[in-house]
């Protein structure tokens, strides 16, 4: 036999919220937030390495004293600001990166790693820098 209905209803305290930030951890999965980042610098190498397509290459300056730093334009939320932009912070973590001696696939390592060590920082619960940092 089944329990009557007044026994099956689960009070408030039955439910609680736990983070997801273990979770992350464990399987390794990046958040959103740091897939938009690693989607960004990602393409923003590709189109800095190649100079393709040269239309949007053409949108970017480089540094003339660091020829792999970027002079970021007036910000805002395009890509053509946001990806100099990140592209500069990542190069403070990771400063033996460049444009034409570095592949794809070591640019995609180096950055994956980085944005798992900030984002598994500050112990269980999400914080913001383990969405706004590069970690070493």
């Amino acid at each position: 036999t089944s329990r009557p209905l007044r026994c099956q209803i689960l009070g408030s305290d039955f439910y609680t919220k736990e983070s997801t930030k273990p979770i992350f951890k464990k399987h390794n999965l990046l958040t959103v937030y740091n897939l938009y980042r690693l989607r960004c610098i990602t393409e923003f190498f590709k189109i800095m390495k190649y100079r393709l397509p040269i239309a949007i290459y053409s949108l970017f300056t480089r540094s003339k004293r660091k020829d792999n730093l970027l002079i970021t334009p007036t910000p805002s939320h395009n890509f053509t600001y946001k990806a100099p932009w990140l592209w500069n912070q990542f190069r403070n973590t990771e400063s033996d990166l460049d444009f034409g001696s570095s592949s794809c696939n070591l640019l995609k390592s180096s950055l994956n790693r980085s944005l798992q060590n900030a984002q598994n920082r500050h112990g269980t619960d999400w914080h913001n820098d383990n969405f706004s940092q590069f970690g070493l």
